[in-house]
């Protein structure tokens, strides 16, 4: 038991560390998505300061979504595997092929 929460809290963690590599790498551009300042675009004047509270926060909130969705994925995946390979492990071996006549 304690082996399976070890192996999932480390499929957990290695899943979030690689959504939040990612957000950092792929944020922005995911964020300009669906969040676009108000008023003309491409204005330095646009990006006051609740404007910028709002950019960041969103940001925050897709960098948090990203670690936990991708932590569920890579347990999922990992758990998945593991459940295969132990599957294969405990198969049967076929019986010997016949010589033939």
């Amino acid at each position: 038991m304690r082996e399976h929460l070890r192996f999932t809290g480390m499929l957990l963690l290695a899943g979030a560390g690689t959504g939040l590599i990612a957000s950092m790498f792929w944020g922005p551009g995911l964020i300009s998505w669906w969040w676009t300042p108000p008023g003309q675009a491409g204005s330095i004047t646009n990006l006051c300061g609740d404007q910028v509270r709002e950019a960041a926060g969103a940001l925050v909130r897709m960098q948090v979504i990203t670690g936990i969705g991708l932590g569920i994925v890579f347990a999922g995946v990992g758990h998945f595997v593991a459940y295969k390979r132990r599957q294969a492990a405990a198969a049967p071996a076929p019986p010997p092929a016949a010589p033939p006549a």
